[in-house]
Formats: structure tokens, sequence, C-alpha cells
């Protein structure tokens, strides 16, 4: 039988338990910001991303759109530096994919994630901001200056920029490698990842990210996309 002071000292180490364990464990989630907590759909303008829970392995909630309700977060992944992947449901917007969308070192949300009812719903506008407390485990350097990533330049050239984001090269000659059917981020296949940053390079005049430009005339355009959808895998 456990005398008095036994079961003070097993409540304490409880307690401590519960207060240190527990609590480690969410030091690791984050929520989004009460301000910045906007992206706009191309279809359904303005969504609201304030339930979210961010944590090294997912992002679980809802977010909210004034028109079509809610987007329920049943089956979105983070790799723990803040790569996105996997889908979100809406009952009036149906799947939408997040494999295009990350999370900087600053807690920022970038890219743009894609469905064929809810379109391109866009984290870079102008006046977009998705921002959360929680940042990536590792890749962003040690001076807490934004980090740093690399792309290929207009003249085919590795470089490295400011800003998180996913590197598009090592050397010069991955900026030559660009695929011919439409693999930008050179993957394996043809899909709706590759759409959507085809979607984000949409008529620049070049293109920062040169694969974007599939017929190499310059432009991001529908002559891109054709040839994309021509080779579509899925």
């Amino acid at each position: 039988m456990l005398l008095n002071s036994q079961k003070i000292i097993i409540f304490l180490c409880a307690l401590a338990f519960l207060f240190f364990g527990i609590g480690g464990i969410f030091v690791s989630a984050g929520t989004v910001d009460s301000v910045n907590k906007y992206a706009w759909s191309n279809q359904f303008g303005w969504i609201n991303f304030a339930g979210l829970t961010i944590t090294n392995s997912a992002v679980t909630g809802y977010a909210w759109n004034e028109i079509y309700g809610w987007i329920n977060f049943i089956m979105v992944t983070n790799d723990g530096n803040g790569n996105l992947s996997g889908y979100a449901w809406g009952e009036s917007m149906g799947w939408i994919d997040f494999n295009g969308v990350s999370i900087n070192c600053d807690g920022k949300f970038v890219g743009a994630a894609i469905g064929s009812t809810a379109g391109t719903i866009n984290f870079d506008c102008s006046n977009c901001n998705v921002s959360t407390d929680w940042k990536p485990s590792s890749g962003c350097g040690g001076g807490g200056g934004g980090g740093s990533h690399n792309e290929c330049n207009a003249q085919k050239q590795c470089v490295s920029v400011g800003g998180v984001g996913t590197n598009q090269c090592q050397t010069n000659s991955d900026c030559d490698a660009c695929d011919p059917h439409g693999d930008i981020n050179k993957d394996g296949s043809i899909n709706l990842v590759d759409f959507s940053i085809l979607m984000f390079y949409w008529h620049d005049t070049p293109p920062a990210n040169p694969c974007a430009d599939i017929n190499k005339d310059g432009t991001v355009d529908l002559q891109d996309f054709s040839i994309m959808l021509y080779w579509w895998t899925g």
C-alpha cells in the first residue's frame, strides 16, 4: 500500500511528464496568424486559412470561403522542411492538391494549390499572405536571414536567390536539362504539380524558371500548356 508521501511523489512525477513531455510535443506545432491568413482562388476569391494547425508531419484543420464554405485538411502532409503534399477536401470544391505549396523559413505559405473546381489557390499574389508561427525544422541556415535557394536564370545559369523555395538546380548543367514534354519539376510525371508551376510563371517573359517555357520561345503561354497537355501522365 502506498504511503501518502509516495503518492505525492508519483503525482508530482506525473505532472512533470504532462508538462514537459506532452508540452515538448506541442512545441513543434503552430497555427496561422490571425491577421495574415488569406490566399486567393481565381474561382472563389479569398480563402481564410486561420483554422489550420501545422506540425512537423501534417497540416490539419479547416480553411473557409464565404461562398463555398469549409475546406477540410484531411490528407495534407508536411515533410518537416515545409514541403506540403496531399489533398484537402471541400464539400462544394472537391479535392484540392497542395503538392505545389510550401512553408518558407519565415513561416509564410508560398506556391499554389490546384483543384478541378477550386481552380488555382495562389499564396503569392500581391495581397496574399498566409503566415504561421511554425518554422521548418532544417534548411533555413543559422543567420535568420530568410534562407536562400537555387534557381535557373534566363541565361541558364544556376544561381542562389534570397528567400526559401525549392531548389531547381545544383549546377549550370541542370538548367539545360528541361524536359521538352513539360515535366517541369523533373519527377518523372507530368501532372498537376507541373501545371501549377506553369500557372505560377504564366505570361512571364522570360520566366525565372526556364523549364516553364517548354517550347523555348521566351514566354509561358498556351503553346506551352498544349505541349504539357499532350504528354500528360496524371
